[in-house]
Parts: structure tokens; sequence; C-alpha cells
């Protein structure tokens, strides 16, 4: 894997929002959704010296952790289902009719 520079250089664009509020963000031309650019600013940051490897591994690991709390949600919404199911009591209408006429 490919070393990391010191810095990294960004451009931050400050919009206008319709109704006065304003937002920073590091997507250009939102002038077609109604903004108005106010300043654009190139921003030097550090990178911080960290192993990229460990970093991604710790963002697969919380990943993993959030499918796996989704995955446990369906699969108790999907048990206890079948638990309510299985605690029915069903007959047909036509099996009462049958037991009538007999």
């Amino acid at each position: 894997m490919q070393n990391l520079p010191e810095t990294f250089d960004v451009a931050v664009y400050l919009y206008m929002l319709p109704g006065g509020s304003l937002h920073g963000c590091t997507t250009a031309d939102m002038e077609a959704q109604g903004w108005i650019l106010l300043s654009t600013e190139i921003k030097t940051m550090a990178v911080p010296p960290v192993n990229p490897v460990q970093v991604e591994l710790e963002q697969l690991d919380r990943q993993e952790t959030a499918i796996r709390v989704r995955f446990d949600e369906a699969m108790g919404n999907i048990k206890g289902r079948r638990a309510e199911l299985l605690a029915l009591e069903w007959q047909p209408e036509w099996a009462d009719k049958e037991d009538d006429e007999a």
C-alpha cells in the first residue's frame, strides 16, 4: 500500500441556501439547486500518522457489527412470528360444517 502524504488540499465551498442559512461543503456547482456561492477556499489539511490498514480493519469491524445487529433483529422477528403462528389453533371453516352435519 502506498504511503500517505503529510498534507492534503481540499476545496471548501461556502453557500447560502434559500432561506439564508449557510452551508460549507466540498461539492461544487450547487447553484443548480438554488444555492448561492459566497466563497471558495483551498484548505490544507494535515494527514494524521495512521496505519491505513488498521483504520480500514476497524471500519470493517464496525460495519460487521452493524450488519450483525440488523441480522439478529430480523431473525428475532422471524422467530417471533413463527412462534405466534405455531400457537394458533386454526381449522378451516368447512371443517366445522362437516362436524355439524355428522
